[in-house]
């Protein structure tokens, strides 16, 4: 039988002698439920209750799986709609072996195996970050955060894929009978190097004039995942800017048929228009090409033009110097072979005159 104790809180004397005491608590989803919490001294029972009413003793038994549903679940109402698409796809194809683990008995060993697997999988290091970024967050909601632990992801793969020839790529952009292809891809290559989710997100109301010249505000971006079309913010803060519109492009923005500001100016899905321009290109000789090399395109380009770094950096709204760098900024092979013909040239001369003044 089960006897009383006097305690303030009223804790359960059990037959082993051990101490329990039951709590009412509320989970994510608004449901109550009753916790059992049991203790071989008075103390110990009440020093659980308040690790449990802090948060620093978890509610139940969790896999990860679980614990990664209900974060995503939690989160629903903040999440950008393509984050949770995101998110979902992790739960189903990343770190399976870890998936009915119980959060509580994962070590950094088991994660880093389970690094090591995606890695021989082919995963990108991009991929693997990302989710490893959810694991930890998930883990750390449901009060089970990971030890700190310096994980050893593969290596980024940055290699730069060498750009086609400008004048023959414009060339072929100018040849597309879809005049809403072809204004898409000149916005990206003459307008800071739009984003084609922020081509895809300008509107006519974002066009303005300022002393006699026209501009545009880029302030919103639309994506297009697994079937479904969402507006949302832009990448950066950084990313919101005001880029001059040349008057050939203003031209051909109005010749299109609208009929208020929030029209969109190029209103076409995205996966139609990277196809599109994927054949192309192709059909003209110019493979592994997409609606973002565009955005290398221009960066190059102005780069070459000897366009400052900082006022590059603004019109394309990237963050830094340093990704504009490494990523961004490609050298031709042209550069090069000039640079090595210069020199070349330089040396040989030198050469020549050393061997008149010898006799």
């Amino acid at each position: 039988m089960v006897r009383k104790s006097k305690q303030k809180l009223a804790l359960e004397v059990l037959p082993s002698g051990h101490f329990r005491k039951k709590i009412k608590y509320t989970d994510i989803y608004g449901m109550t439920h009753t916790k059992s919490i049991t203790g071989v001294t008075e103390l110990e029972v009440l020093q659980k209750i308040e690790d449990f009413k802090s948060g620093r003793l978890v509610d139940e038994k969790l896999t990860v799986r679980k614990a990664i549903r209900r974060y995503i679940d939690a989160k629903s109402s903040s999440l950008q709609p393509t984050s949770i698409i995101a998110y979902e796809s992790i739960l189903r194809n990343n770190f399976q072996p870890l998936m009915e683990k119980d959060i509580q008995s994962l070590k950094p060993i088991d994660v880093q195996q389970a690094i090591n697997t995606e890695a021989k999988d082919g995963k990108s290091a991009k991929t693997i970050r990302n989710a490893l970024v959810l694991l930890k967050s998930a883990l750390t909601l449901n009060n089970a955060p990971l030890p700190k632990y310096n994980y050893t992801l593969p290596p980024q793969k940055k290699k730069k894929a060498e750009l086609p020839d400008f004048k023959k790529l414009l060339q072929v952009i100018n040849s597309c009978d879809d005049a809403t292809l072809k204004l898409a891809c000149l916005l990206s290559i003459n307008c800071g190097g739009m984003r084609i989710g922020e081509v895809r997100g300008l509107q006519y109301g974002d066009i303005f004039e300022q002393n006699g010249k026209k501009y545009i505000h880029i302030e919103r971006q639309r994506t297009y995942v697994s079937g479904h079309e969402f507006e949302k913010g832009l990448k950066t803060d950084s990313s919101e800017r005001d880029v001059p519109l040349p008057t050939y492009l203003y031209d051909m923005i109005m010749a299109k048929p609208h009929s208020s500001d929030t029209d969109f100016v190029i209103n076409k899905k995205y996966h139609v228009m990277d196809w599109q321009l994927k054949k192309l290109l192709k059909d003209n000789g110019i493979d592994n090409f997409t609606f973002h090399s565009l955005r290398k395109v221009f960066a190059t380009k102005m780069s070459l033009l000897g366009v400052q770094k900082e006022a590059l950096q603004l019109l394309g709204g990237w963050a830094n110097s340093v990704v504009l760098d490494s990523v961004y900024i490609c050298t031709p092979k042209e550069a090069i072979e000039n640079g090595i013909s210069q020199l070349s040239q330089i040396v040989e001369q030198v050469l020549n005159e050393e061997e008149v003044k010898n006799g």
